[in-house]
């Protein structure tokens, strides 16, 4: 099985064949739900606003729908 690069696999995927396209995979069998760019992107926005740790980036996210 090949894993290729800027692949993000979400804990308890199973992984059953070659994911060689740029993306963010989950589920089982893992299947792409995102794009690896964006979730790169929104993660440097996320520490130039000083959020480092995954408690204060679901606090964001939170409070980032209730703008929706």
């Amino acid at each position: 099985m090949k894993i290729g690069n800027e692949i993000f696999i979400a804990a308890g995927s199973v992984v059953t064949k070659d994911l060689i396209e740029s993306g963010v995979y989950g589920g089982i069998p893992a299947h792409k739900i995102g794009d690896f760019n964006k979730l790169y992107e929104r993660r440097k926005q996320l520490i130039s606003r000083g959020i480092n740790d995954v408690g204060q980036c679901w606090d964001a996210f939170d409070q980032s729908k209730k703008h929706l």
